[in-house]
């Protein structure tokens, strides 16, 4: 199962009043929940309830558009589903959704839809062994 929620969202679900402790929060989601938890942003968070944190700072300006958190789901759905275990799928999926991004962001005039995102999240992906099995 995956969610989308945005800071305010998350700030809920971590029960904390002020974003000031993002590690905190992811780490405290993930616990709470007994899942990996993404929260994307300019830095983008990942933990789990074991306590693992991996941070992807992607700075890319471009990625603050309507739905590239769905393609970001989308890709951690898939790789979940061509077997890759929760974090990896996480770890994953953020980083071909960063770099997608910059391959997006590099052929647009500095904004971009998210439908932008799947050919070079597609050509990113493929055949890169994120699975059950690599």
């Amino acid at each position: 199962a995956g969610s989308d929620p945005h800071d305010q969202g998350a700030l809920e679900l971590a029960r904390r009043r002020a974003a000031f402790d993002t590690a905190a929060i992811v780490s405290e989601t993930a616990e709470r929940f007994r899942a990996v938890v993404v929260l994307k942003g300019a830095v983008t968070w990942i933990g789990d309830p074991d306590g693992r944190l991996a941070v992807w700072d992607g700075r890319e300006p471009a990625m603050a558009t309507a739905g590239s958190g769905d393609v970001l789901a989308g890709l951690a759905g898939g790789f979940l589903a061509r077997g890759a275990p929760a974090w990896d799928a996480a770890v994953a999926a953020v980083i071909v959704h960063g770099l997608a991004g910059r391959a997006a962001g590099s052929c647009a005039a500095g904004f971009y839809e998210a439908e932008a995102l799947l050919g070079p999240a597609a050509r990113l992906s493929y055949g890169r062994g994120i699975d059950g099995n690599a």
